[in-house]
């Protein structure tokens, strides 16, 4: 959460959060972690979407100094978060076309069983890294070539060889 103070004293709480994604996709009818650049003024609803104090006016987001605008664009940016995401499997196929959308992500949710509440508030580089996590740890083992286990059984033999002290 980043909580910024307004010109006019009051204190605004920010939370770029998959519900702050869905809702500003749902006003849009557009992708926010897509390719396309987004206008000021689509970050400036995108702000607005982030606000997590309900009795302020969303409209205060647009009295903001323009450093606080950075520090919102920063806290998109960062990574609140100590663990490194998994290696990508370099044989895993690339879906290279495919935009992640709010609700592309509920779904991924939904089939990881990672519970929508509390998880759609927390900041949404650590959903993703949460959503990576599980469908790692959750993929079937690699399985080994057969060059690989034809050689692990031929250690084994010549070590069961050594052991009984036979010629095979």
């Amino acid at each position: 959460m980043l909580e910024l103070v307004a010109r006019d004293g009051t204190r605004l709480q920010f939370e770029h959060s998959l519900l702050a994604l869905s809702k500003w996709e749902a006003k849009t009818r557009k992708a926010f972690l897509g390719r396309d650049q987004k206008t000021h003024d689509q970050m400036l609803d995108y702000y607005q979407m982030m606000l997590t104090s309900p009795e302020h006016d969303p409209n205060v987001v647009l009295g903001l100094k323009p450093e606080q605008m950075d520090q919102l664009t920063e806290y998109i940016n960062s990574t609140p978060y100590a663990t490194m995401p998994p290696s990508p499997d370099p044989d895993a196929p690339r879906h290279t076309g495919e935009v992640l959308t709010s609700d592309i992500i509920y779904m991924q949710m939904t089939l990881l069983r990672i519970p929508w509440q509390p998880a759609e508030t927390w900041h949404l580089n650590r959903l993703l890294l949460q959503i990576a996590l599980v469908s790692d740890r959750q993929k079937p083992p690699k399985k080994e070539s057969k060059a690989g286990l034809l050689q692990k059984w031929s250690d084994i033999n010549e070590k069961n060889k050594a052991f009984f002290r036979s010629d095979g």
